[in-house]
């Protein structure tokens, strides 16, 4: 996130981020996100993956069940840390990444 300008130890509450910085948990993020940058575009996994080579942003991957979720940034395609199984896509637009 410190890539497209979001500094999480400033901008996220403390009780939310481990000690060093990160936050606790992915969904507890995208909320965080959704709340002050505003709601995010609902994709499905098929279109993000059709579209991801045009994509900049983040996005947070809400989990199938019983799975965890995972936030991350995408820069035309080029991902922070991976892709993983989801049942839909929430993507917030960025310019700049």
């Amino acid at each position: 996130m410190q890539k497209v300008g979001i500094d999480i130890k400033k901008l996220y509450p403390k009780t939310n981020q481990t000690s060093e910085g990160y936050a606790r948990s992915s969904k507890g993020l995208a909320d965080w996100i959704w709340k002050n940058y505003g709601e995010p575009q609902k994709i499905s996994v098929q279109d993000f993956q059709k579209n991801a080579k045009n994509m900049k942003g983040i996005f947070y991957e809400l989990p199938n069940e019983g799975g965890i979720g995972h936030i991350d940034v995408i820069d035309k395609g080029a991902v922070g840390s991976g892709f993983y199984a989801a049942k839909e896509v929430w993507f917030w637009p960025m310019d700049d990444c």
